[in-house]
């Protein structure tokens, strides 16, 4: 099974696959999109081109987005959820089953802590997907971290994480 994983932000969205194979979790493909130099919709077409090329190229089975958080200020939130909007847009375009997780469920689910700060959530992927660290950035990270939220909260089998099954090969 390959679960999408989406870190929202108008100028730097983090994009990570995980694929599940056998009980075990291991990245497929990671990147951050830089919309920076472009006004709010040609970021948001941007986007949606990008969000279409890799849902094309690795067709997730599921996807998972981060919820927008409370603590914003009121324009923040508006563009987040817009932004949002575009992701769950492609994903209905796709046919892919979306699920939101709060950005506590999703450090908790990663960290066992849901005030984690995003230097322990990078850590802890790194760990669990046996990931050198500065291999991947903040927002991928994050967008690492939703994707395994949702592995985890799926009714399967039990998930192993890839840094589990290397322990197991070295013995």
């Amino acid at each position: 099974m390959i679960v999408a994983g989406f870190d929202p932000g108008s100028r730097r969205f983090g994009v990570a696959l995980l694929l599940e194979r056998q009980g075990t979790i291991r990245m497929l493909h990671c990147e951050t999109i830089s919309l920076k130099q472009m006004d709010f919709l040609e970021r948001m077409q941007a986007m949606w081109h990008n969000l279409n090329e890799i849902l094309e190229r690795f067709r997730p089975d599921e996807a998972a987005l981060e919820e927008g958080f409370l603590g914003a200020n009121a324009r923040s939130q508006n563009v987040l959820a817009q932004v949002r909007g575009v992701v769950m847009a492609a994903m209905i375009h796709h046919q892919v089953p979306l699920s939101l997780y709060s950005p506590r469920t999703v450090k908790q689910a990663v960290t066992g802590s849901g005030n984690a700060g995003k230097d322990q959530v990078q850590r802890m992927m790194g760990r669990l997907l046996c990931l050198e660290s500065g291999a991947f950035k903040e927002d991928e990270s994050d967008a690492m971290a939703v994707a395994y939220c949702h592995l985890l909260s799926r009714p399967r089998g039990v998930m192993k994480s890839a840094r589990t099954t290397e322990k197991r090969r070295r013995k």
